[in-house]
């Protein structure tokens, strides 16, 4: 009986103050990928952490994580943003490589790298070359590479995952967290999206809008894919997790960077092993 009362109240409250009911819904349920679900091991998956301090004087060291795709066995794909800001020095960018499944992380390898990000980026939050390739400095399983996509998939179940944000104050997830979308290319989701560049970019939004259910920070450079409906696998790399509202994170649309648009970048710059390193670039 003491339960049910205490429910009773609770119901009141928000009855009697429903502006305050999101606040009390946040404060109480368990946050995924903001509202997501645990995945299952998606091998293809890395998480990227990068060393940087400001270029204002300021030498204090901070910490960027990012997420990432294997494309070959010493290649990843990420965000151009995850590896490069003007207003930073990069000391240090590291891959892990593991089973994110589990808590604690499984961690196979830690990797220094070196980047390459895309030469006509040039720092916008929407831009449409936000897109970097790394180059490990030894091979991975090749049962961990995923393909890239060569199609279009638009008005069909995606999913993206990482281990950014669950909660306020929540620097990365315990788990992997998964999330399904689709892409949009009505006019009126491409507006909502602000979508600088169709043919480079895909806007994707939440399969049922406004169920508080989206990417935040630290999913970003993740990767965007097709799953087999009967497997449940990641069938090929579509897009790169590149732009959502970090104010929120109950924003409904992203935009990812197109993994087809780029594909004969992306195919050069793994022939070419001239690579910067990332200790000291900006």
């Amino acid at each position: 009986m003491l339960l049910v009362g205490i429910i009773y109240f609770i119901l009141s409250v928000i009855a009697l103050f429903p502006q305050y009911a999101d606040s009390f819904v946040e404060s109480h349920i368990e946050r995924r990928i903001w509202n997501g679900w645990n995945s299952r091991d998606r091998p293809f998956f890395v998480l990227l952490r990068a060393e940087r301090y400001a270029t204002d004087g300021n030498k204090t060291s901070e910490s960027q994580v990012c997420g990432g795709s294997i494309i070959s066995i010493q290649f990843v794909l990420t965000a151009a943003h995850c590896v490069y800001n003007e207003n930073y020095v990069y000391t240090q960018i590291s891959v892990l490589v593991g089973d994110f499944t589990q808590d604690p992380w499984k961690i196979e390898k830690t990797l220094k790298v070196h980047v390459r990000r895309h030469e006509e980026y040039n720092g916008g939050e929407r831009d449409p070359y936000d897109i970097a390739i790394l180059r490990l400095p030894e091979p991975v399983s090749p049962e961990r590479v995923i393909r890239l996509c060569a199609g279009s998939y638009n008005d069909t179940h995606l999913s993206a995952c990482g281990l950014g944000q669950t909660g306020p104050n929540v620097k990365e997830a315990s788990v992997l967290q998964e999330m399904d979308l689709m892409e949009k290319i009505a006019e009126s989701d491409l507006a909502l999206c602000n979508l600088p560049n169709y043919d480079l970019q895909i806007c994707g939004r939440d399969i049922i809008p406004m169920q508080r259910r989206w990417i935040c920070e630290g999913d970003l450079g993740g990767p965007l894919y097709p799953k087999n409906p009967e497997t449940d696998k990641a069938e090929c790399l579509y897009g790169v997790t590149a732009y959502t509202s970090n104010e929120t994170c109950y924003h409904d649309t992203a935009i990812f960077t197109r993994v087809s648009a780029q594909v004969g970048w992306i195919n050069r710059n793994m022939k070419d092993y001239s690579f910067i390193c990332p200790s000291g670039h900006k």
